[in-house]
């Protein structure tokens, strides 16, 4: 997990020194939202916080007294990671069958990063329940879990292909 860290810092260093060069490869671009130097700085982030969660994760793990202080949901949502990933961008953005029932509608221009914060809590609340009673109900039920999924899948390629955007 060392080199994941070095890599991390790597892909900040070489996106911030990209950042600096009187060259854009891309022609002009804006920083924060279409510049490849914030996509690599980015990345950097991720993978940095990703070697520093699994020295945490290892560490709470090797100390038997500190095992007590790990959340069980975290664990959950590391296993249920695509799913917490899916119902998140459903909670913030919507679903191609009901696009206008989501955070992103219904509240984001008025919210300040304060009145953010009890939003982002409860989204992480939800997800938190989502996800044990989606383990659960894939682990007491299958069946029903593959009919979920297939319901999903073929209803969002029967949007997708039926209706022209």
């Amino acid at each position: 997990m060392v080199s994941l860290a070095v890599a991390g810092g790597v892909c900040v260093a070489g996106g911030y020194g990209s950042s600096l060069l009187p060259i854009k490869a891309l022609g002009e671009t804006d920083f924060w939202y279409t510049s490849p130097s914030y996509v690599w700085i980015r990345l950097g982030v991720l993978l940095f916080l990703m070697s520093l969660f699994w020295f945490l994760d290892n560490r709470l793990e090797r100390t038997p007294r500190l095992v007590r202080f790990r959340p069980q949901w975290i664990a959950t949502f590391g296993r249920e990671s695509y799913f917490v990933y899916i119902v998140h961008r459903f909670i913030i953005f919507g679903w191609l069958l009901n696009p206008f029932l989501n955070i992103e509608e219904i509240a984001a221009a008025r919210l300040t990063w304060i009145t953010a914060l009890p939003v982002a809590g409860a989204v992480v609340g939800a997800l938190a329940l989502l996800s044990s009673a989606w383990h659960l109900l894939k682990k007491d039920h299958p069946p029903v879990v593959r009919g979920l999924l297939s319901w999903f899948w073929l209803t969002t390629a029967y949007y997708i292909l039926m209706n022209p955007f």
